[in-house]
């Protein structure tokens, strides 16, 4: 949302993403991100229960999956 390069495509495009870096007027990329899992999942995906690949579902469709995320940041003048 604060990528100005990806703002401007989403208003070319006529997307409904926000453009919250244009309208900030500030323009950061993000150059990695680290999601931190809650114990209950890490548990689970530990035991079999879960599978790497459930977790993006499982983070959209519940609260609670990651307990933290790690994000750092370019910021871009």
């Amino acid at each position: 949302m604060f990528d100005q390069e990806l703002n401007k495509q989403w208003i070319a495009n006529k997307w409904a993403n926000t453009p919250l870096g244009i309208y900030l007027g500030v323009n950061f990329k993000i150059l990695s991100y680290n999601y931190i899992l809650d114990p209950i999942y890490i548990d689970k995906l530990n035991k079999g229960e879960i599978k790497q690949q459930d977790l993006p579902f499982l983070m959209r469709a519940n609260n609670n999956v990651c307990s933290q995320i790690n994000i750092e940041w370019l910021c871009v003048k």
